[in-house]
């Protein structure tokens, strides 16, 4: 997509949020059990966040490239938009979803969010692999950063964790609704522990070669 079209886009879906969040009622649905039935009630204003994340997601990351430290060693940049653009398209989704389900909060049970987010993890596990070293995307842990080795072949394993995470969780979505959130929990967690592990194991590894 056209970076102008991409930015118009932005703004206006933003801007979108944010009127319909301001038209809400006083008092809204703001929170679900996992069985998708509502078990909390505040204020509209707290749905602001989702009005504001896409822009702020946007501008936030294209900060964060322009400040990394490793910047001028990165050839493909290419990787940070893609980034950039698919975890604002992620934040829009799931900000519109949940803004939906306000007026409509049956939608939990006919839909899981935990779709939504099982596409966000299959599409980094898909691209982790294909992150440069740098400060600002990706596993960065004391080992991965110091050495090039083990920062790709970490990525690599953690791309593969979070691709067969993303799955379960879909297949999940459909199948119990309950588990599928729970799997998102267990999925974040050991995709980081292995991801930690592994790259300082590895690094240990590089170190006596």
């Amino acid at each position: 997509m056209n970076k102008k079209i991409f930015d118009i886009l932005v703004w206006i879906v933003s801007l979108l949020f944010v009127g319909v969040v301001s038209c809400m009622p006083e008092t809204i649905p703001v929170h679900w059990d996992i069985n998708g039935n509502v078990d909390g009630y505040g204020n509209r204003y707290m749905f602001f966040i989702f009005a504001l994340l896409p822009i702020i997601t946007y501008y936030g990351m294209l900060l964060d490239k322009r400040i990394d430290p490793k910047k001028k060693k990165v050839k493909h940049r290419e990787i940070f938009d893609l980034f950039r653009y698919g975890l604002t398209l992620f934040f829009i989704l799931l900000g519109g979803y949940f803004i939906y389900a306000v007026y409509h909060p049956h939608v939990m049970k006919e839909i899981s969010p935990a779709i939504i987010i099982s596409i966000m993890f299959v599409f980094m596990g898909n691209y982790l692999p294909k992150i440069p070293q740098n400060y600002t995307l990706g596993i960065k842990t004391p080992w991965t950063l110091e050495n090039e080795v083990v920062w790709r072949k970490t990525h690599r394993v953690g791309g593969y964790g979070f691709v067969i995470s993303g799955v379960f969780i879909f297949i999940m979505s459909f199948i119990n609704t309950s588990l599928s959130f729970i799997l998102i929990v267990i999925g974040a967690i050991l995709s980081t522990i292995v991801s930690f592990l592994y790259s300082y194991l590895l690094y240990k590894k590089e170190e006596k070669i």
